[in-house]
């Protein structure tokens, strides 16, 4: 091997050949590499074309050819280019450009444990063959021509644009905020941790976005002939030459067809797919969250019932917006010292499930089945909170595809717990404790401008309405400048839902003199009035007992029941406003039977 410490330059050709291990170029402490020639190292256990150790900063050019080859059936026996650094306390730059070739089994190497500070950039004019693997730090690579191997880059918030070149191989983005840009060829990608936007260009791509809320961005022809593998609640496709207006989609299965194209969701939640105006420009597609109260994951909303002694059952929702008795299934006697607290997909599943409070602050929650009955699950979710904390609504606040719960106590601090994957739920204090005046009372939730995270709307005793938006790390951000309006004392927050399917929540008023009408969410957090659609006189002996998509259309619905027991509802239209629905859904219920609506506050 040629042995090195200082800067070094190759113009003519090295070759090394061994019966054992073989090194072309071996470095130490150099600031800077250059080759134009031919380096070539052919071992019969490991071959390395350059290895350079303990640097701290080191700049690679390469534009003649560096060639590893061996002898021995191992996968990785050969490697290109490698740079290893044992130990960093500041963050350093490994740099290499390439517009000559290198091959090997893995192309290009680095090593630099986990420390996170190195910064891997990789310009890539040339030819690359082999894998590349690169370290945790927020790596770069450029490819503008070709890559054939598989890429891996380190955990961090990595990008890598081959927007005009070609890899052939799977590129595995470790956790962080990643970008990863595809060319017209086909490409393969996979985000891993973090939220990642991934975009595909040309080809019928395989778009892996991982754990995390991922944004898949392209445009219609981009998009079309793709395969997204783990499209989620949370996830984000965008279309971004689109428009909403003459926009249309469908989902048949597991392929989407659009306006100006088809791909493929596998594993796609259940849920209603929504499209929204995409900020910066564009359609959103995303799924919102399991209809209010739909127990057994069928799209359509159900009514919990619960009787004065104990018992709880359910109604399900059918096609028509009617219902059909369940006690075969859900059927279930509770003491009466425990009280349904809310309800939500807390494990993510798809089906809604029912949050228990008792009289002494223990906490549970029993898990829906696909029939629409229950399970309990203490032994993940139960928990003894302090009873001057109360369960003031239910939501999924970080966008994760699990509803969280939100607390408040007497002395008007906030708080909330994010669900897990087993129905149980972690404190959330560090991003989403906050003191509020308890002249605020939280009046609803739900996602108001359509980003898929749950918002908080707030009510003061004056009757000012505003909300604060969810953020992905489950905490809420205040949104006065869109939101902020005051109200007349006389009309109250009678539910929200999603009544017009524009994939954000809107409000449900209800006046002292029985007036009805709704104010519909704008994709800022804001609200504006839909009287012209949505206003009705309603006899004040009739409540708005529940808020659901009865019918599984994608708008949410109102349910009714009057004082004697008389129960129905009516059902939204896509204009935001409502159409009677008693043919399918009137029934005389005994008044000892009660709703339980998706939020008790």
């Amino acid at each position: 091997a040629s042995s090195v410490q200082a800067g070094f330059t190759n113009t003519g050709t090295i070759n090394v050949t061994s019966g054992y291990a073989a090194v072309g170029v071996y470095g130490q402490s150099s600031v800077s590499f250059s080759n134009s020639g031919t380096i070539n190292a052919q071992g019969t256990t490991l071959a390395e074309g350059v290895h350079w150790d303990n640097t701290k900063a080191t700049s690679f050019v390469n534009s003649g050819q560096i060639v590893a080859i061996t002898a021995a059936s191992s996968q990785y026996s050969s490697i290109g280019l490698s740079q290893n650094l044992s130990a960093t306390s500041a963050a350093v730059t490994f740099d290499v450009t390439n517009s000559g070739s290198i091959q090997a089994d893995i192309a290009i190497y680095a090593d630099f444990g986990t420390s996170g500070l190195v910064a891997d950039h990789i310009h890539n004019s040339g030819t690359i063959t082999g894998e590349i693997i690169l370290s945790s730090g927020n790596d770069i690579i450029d490819n503008s021509s070709q890559i054939i191997g598989d890429v891996t880059l380190g955990d961090g918030n990595d990008s890598y644009n081959g927007g005009s070149g070609v890899l052939q191989g799977t590129l595995y983005a470790g956790a962080g905020n990643d970008l990863l840009i595809g060319g017209s060829a086909t490409d393969t990608f996979v985000g891993g941790d973090g939220d990642d936007m991934l975009t595909g260009g040309g080809g019928a791509d395989t778009l892996t976005g991982g754990a995390g809320n991922d944004s898949f961005r392209d445009s219609a022809a981009g998009h079309s002939g793709d395969t997204i593998t783990d499209f989620a609640r949370g996830d984000h496709l965008i279309v971004t030459d689109a428009s909403l207006a003459g926009f249309t989609f469908s989902l048949s299965g597991t392929t989407l067809n659009y306006t100006g194209g088809s791909l493929t969701l596998a594993n796609a939640p259940t849920g209603t797919l929504v499209a929204t105006a995409a900020a910066g420009g564009g359609v959103d597609l995303h799924f919102t969250s399991p209809a209010t109260n739909d127990f057994n994951g069928d799209g359509r909303s159900d009514i919990l019932w619960r009787e004065d002694a104990g018992a709880l059952s359910d109604w399900l929702g059918t096609a028509v917006g009617g219902f059909t008795g369940n006690d075969a299934n859900a059927f279930s006697q509770a003491p009466t010292s425990w009280h349904i607290a809310g309800s939500g997909d807390f494990n993510g599943d798809g089906r809604v499930d029912v949050l228990w409070r008792s009289d002494s602050g223990a906490l549970s929650d029993w898990l829906a089945t696909a029939s629409g009955g229950f399970t309990p699950n203490d032994a993940n979710a139960y928990a003894l909170v302090p009873t001057s904390w109360h369960v003031v609504g239910t939501g999924d606040f970080n966008g994760d595809g699990r509803a969280d719960i939100l607390w408040r106590n007497d002395a008007g601090i906030l708080s909330d717990w994010l669900a897990t994957a087993s129905g149980g739920f972690s404190a959330n204090d560090a991003n989403a404790f906050a003191q509020v005046s308890t002249s605020w009372t939280v009046v609803g939730t739900g996602d108001f401008n359509g980003d898929g995270r749950a918002d908080i709307l707030w009510r003061n005793d004056a009757g000012v309405l505003s909300d604060w938006l969810g953020t992905a790390s489950g905490g809420f951000a205040a949104n006065d400048a869109n939101a902020s309006v005051t109200v007349a004392a006389s009309w109250h927050v009678a539910g929200t839902g999603d009544f017009n399917g524009d994939g954000r929540d809107d409000i449900l008023w209800r006046s002292d003199g029985g007036e009805l009408s709704d104010w519909l969410g704008t994709v800022n957090g804001g609200f504006t009035p839909n009287n012209s659609n949505a206003l009705h006189q309603v006899a004040t002996d009739w409540s708005v007992a529940a808020v659901g998509d009865y019918d599984g259309d994608g708008r949410d619905d109102i349910l009714w029941r009057d004082g004697g027991g008389s129960l129905t509802d009516w059902l939204g239209t896509s204009a935001g406003g409502f159409t009677v629905n008693d043919v399918n859904a009137y029934q005389v219920v005994a008044t000892n039977w009660h709703v339980q609506a998706a939020a008790l506050i």
